[in-house]
């Protein structure tokens, strides 16, 4: 500005300097404009960030192809076959899961089937033994009543007889005769009661007996129980840590992650239908409906077709195991024991 008002007041002769000076000096002003546009342009787009959208695989599926262009509809198109890839994997892996938890239901049923059958033998081998003992019980009942009938039956028979006996003797052999069989009669009901008595002694001292021998039996698996509970604390003291049983809940996580992947649309809600897990497991093409139903069935699923209790694949995927946990003992220390202070001397007055 400066050398144009210069120029203005100049005379006409240094016009054509100054046009030529002004004519140097443009390159250098336009080079100059030019580097300050350049160096702010890239200062602006250094301050652009790119933000990626993040989108889910079910949020691809759900669309409206009257409402999206057509690159979002060959996107949500790759979606849906990524979707049924991973479907078909995930029911892959699924399959091996099944069949090993349909394994240990087998198991564990074949494990109650012979405890039960062992348990039904035992039970029927003391009802055999009950069974003896009162066939026993029940036959030394008849002896005894069957003996009771005989000598009564021999009483009669003696009782006739002394009848007929009674008749042929006088008056004085008839009452000696008569208190010879008082006597014999009484000897023979003192002996009876003596008889009962000593049978009612044996009842009552083999039934003490049998008490007696469950009460040691008690006693002596209390005292075993305790000298194990004292050897196993004096070991622990001895390590300095006792060992303690916790039940911990496992979860599989990659099982999880599996049954999640058919739980729509969230797959936080824990639960799948018969139906869906019935499908794919159809969907391999490996599988009878026989074998489908004891997958199921293993799974905890209710062999109904038409049943409507969904799957807890949570609890199918978890498993209570007992862990050991190492508890220090803390051993408290022994009681201080004060020393009795010597007694005051006597100091005199």
């Amino acid at each position: 500005e400066k050398t144009e008002g210069d120029t203005e007041e100049a005379k006409p002769e240094g016009e054509e300097k100054e046009k030529e000076k002004e004519e140097e000096e443009e390159p250098k002003q336009k080079i100059k404009v030019k580097k300050m546009v350049k160096r702010k342009v890239t200062k602006e787009t250094e301050k652009v960030v790119l933000k990626p959208v993040e989108m889910s695989l079910a949020a691809l599926m759900d669309y409206n192809t009257y409402e999206t262009g057509e690159d979002t509809v060959e996107a949500c198109l790759f979606a849906h076959a990524f979707d049924e890839m991973l479907s078909y994997f995930n029911a892959k892996k699924i399959l091996p899961f099944l069949r090993k938890k349909k394994f240990e239901a087998d198991e564990q049923a074949a494990t109650l089937k012979r405890k039960r059958e062992e348990e039904t033998a035992e039970r029927l081998a003391q009802a055999e033994k009950a069974r003896e003992e009162a066939e026993a019980k029940r036959r030394k009942v008849e002896e005894e009543v069957k003996a009771r009938e005989e000598k009564a039956k021999a009483k009669l028979e003696a009782q006739a007889k002394l009848a007929e006996e009674m008749k042929t003797l006088t008056e004085e052999e008839r009452a000696a005769r008569m208190e010879v069989e008082k006597q014999k009669e009484e000897e023979e009901k003192k002996a009876e009661e003596e008889e009962r008595k000593k049978k009612v002694e044996e009842d009552q001292k083999a039934r003490q007996e049998e008490i007696k021998k469950v009460q040691e039996a008690a006693l002596a698996k209390k005292e075993a129980d305790a000298a194990k509970a004292k050897a196993q604390e004096e070991e622990d003291k001895k390590r300095g840590y006792r060992i303690v049983k916790h039940n911990v809940t496992v979860v599989d996580e990659e099982a999880l992650a599996l049954f999640q992947h058919f739980d729509r649309p969230t797959g936080t809600s824990g639960l799948l239908r018969r139906e869906t897990l019935e499908g794919l497991l159809h969907a391999l093409g490996e599988l009878t409906q026989r074998e489908v139903d004891g997958l199921l069935k293993a799974a905890g699923l209710s062999p109904e077709p038409r049943a409507s209790t969904p799957l807890n694949y949570r609890a199918l995927v978890s498993r209570t195991t007992v862990e050991e946990k190492q508890e220090p003992i803390v051993v408290a220390p022994p009681p201080e024991t004060k020393e009795p202070e010597p007694p005051a001397a006597d100091v005199p007055a």
